[in-house]
């Protein structure tokens, strides 16, 4: 598949180049490939680096809910809300609507974290 395309294609770049961001891309590759275990530990990673890249937070939790790890899932989502500039809150849902098409089967897990978010009127 393309996911699994771009997947392969990442864990090569990360063998020449280890930093937030392309960890963070890692953790998104591996998320669309059903990989929620690695993209854990992708994002996980890329915080470890560096704690200020809020944007991993998202991926942290997009990986911790398609788990199940629903409470995690939301502390991560909520330091992300908190914490990165610009609209959070859009790219968030915009990030839940595209895991929802790829994975309907957790169509009522990622519902019920947007409601909990706030991210549903």
């Amino acid at each position: 598949t393309t996911y699994e395309k771009a997947y392969q294609v990442q864990e090569k770049i990360l063998d020449r180049e280890r930093n937030p961001a392309v960890l963070n891309e890692a953790s998104w590759d591996a998320l669309f490939t059903g990989r929620f275990k690695e993209a854990e530990k992708f994002a996980g990673n890329a915080l470890e680096m560096d704690g200020k890249y809020f944007v991993a937070y998202s991926n942290l939790g997009h990986s911790l809910l398609l788990q199940e790890k629903k409470g995690e899932a939301l502390n991560a989502f909520r330091k992300y809300l908190k914490n990165q500039s610009g609209a959070p809150a859009a790219n968030l849902e915009y990030d839940l609507g595209l895991l929802r098409r790829r994975f309907p089967e957790k169509d009522q897990l990622i519902s019920w974290a947007a409601k909990e978010l706030g991210l549903v009127k």
